[in-house]
């Protein structure tokens, strides 16, 4: 888990979204509110998380590299793939 957690991002929890600066507000109803309405994988997350990838692998861009922070920052996302696929 702490390989997903974006240095300095504005959204330290990758799962939840809570803001940096409502994290006085934890354990909270409000904070509760929250997390539950946020913690969702959603397509625009996947498509985010996507087209990082795309800048990275695709046109060699870094992990830090601008264009990938324009895509990511605003959820402090990282470009971390995990499929929850099961084979038997």
């Amino acid at each position: 888990m702490l390989a997903c957690i974006r240095d300095l991002g504005g959204r330290p929890c990758p799962r939840c979204y809570v803001l940096l600066k409502n994290i006085p507000d934890l354990g909270t109803k409000k904070d509760l509110a929250t997390r539950l309405r946020h913690r969702t994988d959603t397509d625009s997350i996947r498509k985010k998380i996507g087209k990082a990838r795309k800048e990275i692998f695709r046109y060699g861009h870094g992990v830090r590299s601008s264009s990938v922070n324009r895509i990511l920052k605003d959820l402090s996302l990282v470009p971390t793939l995990v499929s929850l696929t099961m084979h038997h």
